[in-house]
């Protein structure tokens, strides 16, 4: 067995989340409009910028899937560009909060036999927080899981059909099917009246299921949508499971915290189902 070990580098004081047991559960107890039903979803989207800016939206969503299964896949965007196009851990752990998450491995080598691009690429995940920012509050709803995490930074039409269609194809090895979880924040750094209007062009898509509209959107709108990538896959897995929609469980910026509506990060919680 593998020994590799993916420690956390964005909790604390300065982070995106509170590391500290105790800070995490006074953050979980600030939340509320908490959802009233609970719905068996085939993929989810969550944000992943610091918890004062989206961890709500992030709770939120998670708090609304009614199950989960004995493992996880967490497609995320890779911010700085280093590394494979699409990079995979595919053995060992990811230690967080105190807990060890394992790998698993059998499903994520699966994939990547398939896959023409998935790559093991440790050292990316290193430097990348999309995943990381999602697992304290995913932990605190769901303790016990296997992780499969994966990050893109090429979200070509081709790319994203190849991840898509090696993850499909791996599921048949599965006892249970995966959970897939698309990390992305929604517009960044524009007015609050035009991340709105930007983001609902590709709620159009999201709505839809439709990833090859959600990429041609974000290309010719000039939507500054991280993880769009990600979310395409996401979407054509769901489609694959039998999804049929898509259920927006929160929208929120961050001038919820700065007050400054002039500049501003949109996000957004949807399931699949």
């Amino acid at each position: 067995m593998s020994t590799y070990i993916r420690y956390p580098n964005y909790g604390g004081r300065f982070g995106f989340y509170p590391d500290n047991p105790s800070m995490l559960k006074n953050f979980i107890k600030s939340v509320t409009d908490l959802p009233n039903k609970q719905i068996e979803g085939k993929g989810v989207i969550v944000p992943h910028a610091g918890y004062p800016y989206s961890g709500k939206t992030l709770y939120k969503t998670l708090k609304a899937l009614k199950t989960f299964p004995e493992t996880i896949i967490i497609i995320g965007p890779n911010h700085s560009g280093l590394g494979q196009d699409v990079a995979m851990i595919s053995e060992g752990s990811w230690q967080i909060m105190g807990k060890s998450i394992q790998i698993n491995s059998g499903l994520a080598k699966s994939i990547q036999q398939v896959s023409r691009i998935v790559q093991n690429d440790y050292t990316s995940h290193q430097k990348e927080h999309s995943i990381e920012v999602i697992l304290p509050l995913l932990l605190s709803i769901q303790p016990e899981f296997r992780l499969v995490p994966i990050i893109m930074r090429n979200y070509h039409p081709s790319v994203v059909e190849d991840i898509s269609q090696a993850i499909i194809f791996s599921f048949q090895t599965q006892s249970s099917t995966p959970l897939v979880i698309a990390s992305s924040d929604m517009s960044h750094y524009v007015s609050q009246i035009e991340a709105k209007r930007k983001d609902e062009i590709a709620f159009q898509a999201i709505r839809h299921l439709d990833g090859k509209q959600l990429l041609s959107s974000v290309q010719q709108e000039h939507i500054s949508m991280c993880g769009s990538g990600p979310v395409a896959v996401a979407m054509n897995i769901a489609k694959s499971q039998g999804a049929t929609q898509a259920t927006l469980i929160d929208y929120t910026d961050s001038s919820e915290e700065t007050k400054d509506t002039s500049e501003v990060v949109s996000y957004a919680g949807f399931i699949f189902h």
